[in-house]
């Protein structure tokens, strides 16, 4: 059987996220990078009424690394090839990135040493 919890806000989704076999959201930065760091299967539905439009920019990006499925209405959740495409899914390993590597661009450009050990 499938559950399906839904819901406007809840303090944390840490607890849903983690039991979970398949998340749904927003393309949200934070959502987005919390299902990676839990290695879930991830479909998200960007938003495009946001200005600059960011959620498309790290959602395509995301997709293009083969981390997560994105769909660009949400009217395409009910479209069978968007679940064609699921079914033969499977997500790319997301590493998660250097702790380091923006403070080492920072000291780069203004000239500090880029050793880590300081």
């Amino acid at each position: 059987p499938i559950t399906i919890e839904v819901y406007d806000f809840l303090p944390s989704l840490d607890a849903d996220m983690r039991k979970a076999d398949l998340i749904i959201s927003h393309a949200g930065a934070g959502t987005v990078m919390e299902g990676l760091r839990l290695q879930k299967k991830l479909i998200v539905v960007i938003n495009t009424m946001l200005m600059n439009n960011h959620q498309e920019e790290l959602a395509e990006a995301m997709a293009e690394r083969g981390h997560l499925l994105m769909v660009e209405k949400p009217e395409n959740l009910d479209d069978n090839q968007t679940w064609v495409s699921f079914n033969d899914f499977e997500p790319a390993m997301y590493e998660g990135g250097d702790d380091y590597s923006f403070a080492t661009l920072l000291d780069s450009h203004l000239g500090f040493s880029s050793d880590k050990s300081d």
